[in-house]
């Protein structure tokens, strides 16, 4: 990867991306399509889902199933200040959603679109590249330093690999 410009969303995946050889450029979605599009980018950092998000079929000519970041973990979180300002049964609607049935439905929802989101690539004509495991060996070695200063990132009072754990129930 080694000269590209490589779309990046947060500050997390530089380390990766420069790992890989290229550059990283923070910027928001909502500017991708126009930056791939024009060739102010070369490449994003970005799961299949933001192939829908921001119609990236349209200017990308290919797509590699597999790169090896950061693991970044999405939630819901509610500010208490705001849940305990609720009425009672304000809180009780809350409660009744906001357990494993809401995270296993977000789930599935980021699965679903990302299925469409390939789907829109191939039916826009992009070449899917899937990495052999010998070049995602050499990916992962590239990365490793950074993966690992990655996992030792605090986390509010638990490093970022411990955080990491606890979402996957270890």
């Amino acid at each position: 990867m080694r000269g590209l410009k490589i779309r990046v969303s947060t500050r997390l995946h530089i380390p990766f991306i420069e790992a890989l050889g290229a550059s990283a450029v923070m910027q928001s979605g909502t500017v991708l399509h126009q930056n791939l599009a024009t060739g102010v980018v070369d490449g994003a950092a970005i799961s299949a889902t933001g192939i829908v998000a921001y119609r990236l079929h349209e200017p990308a000519a290919y797509l590699t199933t597999w790169l090896p970041l950061s693991g970044l973990v999405f939630a819901l979180l509610m500010n208490r200040d705001s849940y305990e300002d609720l009425e009672a049964r304000e809180r009780r609607w809350v409660d009744q959603v906001a357990g494993a049935a809401l995270s296993e439905a977000g789930g599935a929802a980021f699965e679903r679109t990302t299925e469409e989101g390939m789907q829109l690539a191939r039916g826009g004509g992009v070449e899917i590249i899937d990495l052999p495991a010998s070049e995602r060996r050499r990916f992962e070695e590239a990365i490793a330093e950074a993966y690992e200063a990655g996992l030792s990132r605090p986390a509010g009072e638990m490093a970022t690999g411990e955080v990491l754990e606890l979402f996957r129930g270890s």
